[in-house]
């Protein structure tokens, strides 16, 4: 991909901070990430003749181009999410997550994280089996919903839950999606272009779905820094300065196209 020449600019730019204020850093940044696959925004994809799986994806992409801009070398580390926030929190360097990515903001999170603005946003739906329900799904508005199982993912953020919703948390998104298929839920919370994606990768597999999206249910993913890195306010400064750097020059729409990255329609709608 050619570098836009707003882009070229910002460089020289940064180029000359680093310089002035000599904030390079010394050590690479922990970039940490959700252990699970997050398509088409961060997952492994198969590099073939028997090397390992390269890590792609938008968030991916688009992360590491305003890092390299910003001239800091990082190391991404793919862990269990709750031990993701753990790492954020430490004081030690070494064990310390820098950055972490694909991150929704909560009032708890910013209590140690500084989040950039958004670079995506998801809206939550109701996935089902049509097997199930072939024809129309028994629910016309959100208070229709209690009484009916419905699971979600452990220790993901699902934000402000409507009352009718109780979620039973599932150990993943293919557990989830095999409670699902033995009807031991009715219905999966889950952004639908996530799970979408995923299966045509071949990441989860499920017997034909259909879905129903929340009306006002949509969550922001962001990147984040924590708030014990080394000169944490001026890497978020500079961080979010190149983001929207790379919004402003068609970086970042180029990169949504080439990763597909889109919601699916479905076919009903709850208020």
């Amino acid at each position: 991909m050619r570098m836009p020449r707003a882009l070229q600019g910002l460089l020289l730019f940064l180029a000359t901070l680093m310089a002035v204020t000599g904030q390079a850093k010394a050590s690479p940044l922990n970039v940490c990430i959700d252990e699970n696959p997050w398509p088409p925004y961060s997952f492994l994809q198969d590099s073939g003749s028997g090397a390992p799986p390269a890590l792609k994806g938008f968030t991916v992409e688009l992360a590491s181009l305003a890092l390299n801009a910003l001239g800091e070398e990082f190391r991404i580390h793919r862990l269990p999410w709750a031990m993701v926030h753990q790492k954020a929190r430490s004081t030690l360097a070494a064990e310390r997550c820098d950055l972490v990515w694909d991150i929704s903001s909560t009032p708890e999170r910013r209590e140690y994280l500084l989040f950039t603005d958004p670079i995506y946003k998801l809206h939550y739906t109701l996935m089902y089996t049509q097997s199930r329900f072939p024809h129309s799904v028994p629910i016309r508005q959100m208070a229709d919903l209690k009484g009916w199982k419905t699971c979600g993912v452990k220790d993901y953020n699902y934000g402000n839950l409507p009352a009718q919703l109780t979620l039973q948390r599932a150990d993943s998104i293919q557990d989830a999606l095999n409670k699902l298929q033995r009807q031991a839920c009715d219905f999966l919370l889950i952004e639908a272009s996530v799970l979408a994606r995923g299966k045509v990768m071949g990441l989860y597999t499920s017997a034909p779905l259909g879905c129903i999206e929340l009306g006002g249910m949509s969550k922001s993913y962001r990147l984040a820094v924590s708030r014990q890195a080394e000169n944490a306010p001026l890497l978020y400064a500079n961080l979010r300065k190149t983001l929207d750097q790379l919004r402003r020059s068609g970086t970042q729409a180029e990169l949504a196209r080439q990763y597909q990255v889109a919601t699916p329609d479905c076919r009903e709608r709850l208020e």
